[in-house]
């Protein structure tokens, strides 16, 4: 948490995110992997669950469904 924090704060931002907290922006991507350890051992295959930009959905791959939305 300590690097968004600070790198928000550094860019002035600290009042539109930096923390995954309710009114926060947030850019985000949930991978379907055990742990950060294992993204080495997956570079050829897509292991993205959710991406997530300007807090807002912008695919999803759970449920075996792809949902995209464009993102504005």
């Amino acid at each position: 948490m300590a690097a968004t924090v600070n790198a928000t704060y550094s860019l002035g931002l600290r009042d539109r995110g930096g923390i995954l907290q309710p009114g926060y922006l947030a850019d985000i991507v949930v991978w379907n992997v055990p742990n950060y350890r294992w993204l080495s051992y997956e570079l050829s295959r897509n292991k993205v669950s959710i991406i997530i930009k300007r807090g807002a959905i912008l695919e999803s791959t759970l449920m075996g469904a792809v949902i995209s939305k464009e993102c504005a």
